[in-house]
């Protein structure tokens, strides 16, 4: 955000801006200061919250007080990937032998953008164990999921007796979102 000094500094220099970005309720408003100075009318805001609109505001602060708000700009940001993982896939059912299904919670934040599905990740036990202290990620297979409301899929091609851990993690139109914790 850049903005202009004021006109007039009311007979106190200025000494600090302070820069409001407010969304819409619930979402809390954020804020943040700049040091008056030369060039310094120019700040990055960081921390907002994808496809929301926010109102923007400039308030000049002196040792006498600070100055009536800005003029609002109003502007949308983006949507960006899923801002959360989804929960961790926890057991649903054994389906046969070598199958079984898995459900999970769908991501708290899904980055301003509807989730397109879920990608199931299944790893043996004794590969995460390798994986955990920093083997390669090749032994990992892979379930795609195409949109599913019931955040449900089944792993399969599993070996009987052999335990295993699986990870979640979702994708919108900007791409995919962190992987849940490993369960297993």
């Amino acid at each position: 955000v850049t903005w202009s000094p004021p006109s007039s500094d009311g007979g106190a220099p200025v000494l600090k801006y302070r820069i409001t970005a407010a969304p819409p309720p619930p979402h809390q408003p954020v804020e943040v200061e700049a040091e008056a100075g030369e060039g310094s009318c120019s700040v990055l805001i960081s921390d907002l919250r994808g496809a929301l609109e926010y109102t923007i505001t400039v308030q000049a602060e002196s040792r006498v007080g600070s100055s009536a708000p800005s003029e609002a700009l109003v502007l949308r940001t983006d949507s960006t990937c899923p801002g959360s993982p989804p929960g961790p896939p926890r057991l649903c059912e054994q389906v046969t032998q070598t199958a079984l299904a898995l459900r999970w919670d769908p991501p708290h934040s899904d980055g301003g953008s509807v989730v397109l599905g879920y990608e199931l990740l299944v790893v043996s036990a004794e590969r995460f164990a390798a994986l955990a202290s920093g083997g390669s990620d090749g032994d990992l297979q892979q379930h795609a999921v195409t949109a599913d409301a019931a955040c449900m899929a089944v792993a399969e091609g599993l070996q009987p007796g052999k335990a295993y851990c699986f990870a979640v993690r979702a994708q919108n139109i900007k791409g995919w979102g962190n992987t849940s914790r490993w369960s297993g």
